[in-house]
């Protein structure tokens, strides 16, 4: 029998149940004051479950730097990008982020990039943004962007996918004059 099988006696339940039944028996020994029983017996190693415990938690909330790359079969570092960016640029970012379609970790990582690409009150207020009304009753927003770059910090994914998303655009004739701000990101992700 392996050790991993060990604890909960039972063979037939999978890995993750074992876990969530040893995690409850560790709370509920902690809750009584005892310490946490395997195999019936008392242990004396409840400081490192809890250090066990800590390192879990700390890998759960600060994901990990390192990725799998599927194309070379490596890990690799990876690092959040800095772009300098104008308002007008991280508007264009936005709406491209508005088709993102992916996975569960890519949507994840691009809806922080959503995050930091928003423009805040202060920010139109510095750029003097003018809301004009229409007489259609749609209303058109200008402002200045001379001073209104910022260094926004955006994962590896949100900016792969810019790079593709406009690339794409681009081969296909979709880009137009009044999109400038796809040229610039794009000039300034290359």
């Amino acid at each position: 029998m392996s050790d991993m099988y060990a604890e909960s006696g039972d063979e037939s339940k999978g890995y993750i149940a074992q876990h969530l039944e040893r995690d409850t028996r560790r709370k509920a020994a902690k809750a009584s004051g005892g310490h946490s029983t395997r195999n019936s017996e008392t242990t004396s190693h409840e400081p490192y479950a809890e250090a066990f415990d800590k390192q879990r938690i700390h890998e759960e909330l600060i994901p990990s730097p390192l990725y799998y790359h599927k194309a070379t079969n490596s890990i690799r570092y990876m690092a959040d990008v800095t772009l300098n960016l104008t308002v007008s640029e991280r508007l264009a970012a936005l709406r491209l982020f508005d088709e993102f379609k992916g996975t569960l970790t890519q949507t994840a990582a691009v809806l922080d990039d959503v995050k930091s690409l928003v423009v805040k009150d202060e920010k139109w207020d510095k750029v003097g943004l003018k809301k004009t009304p229409n007489q259609d009753g749609s209303t058109t927003w200008n402002w200045n962007d001379e001073g209104s770059e910022e260094d926004i910090k955006l994962s590896v994914e949100g900016v792969t996918y810019l790079k593709d998303t406009i690339n794409k655009r681009s081969e296909k004739g979709e880009i137009t004059l009044s999109e400038k701000a796809l040229i610039t990101i794009s000039s300034k992700i290359s």
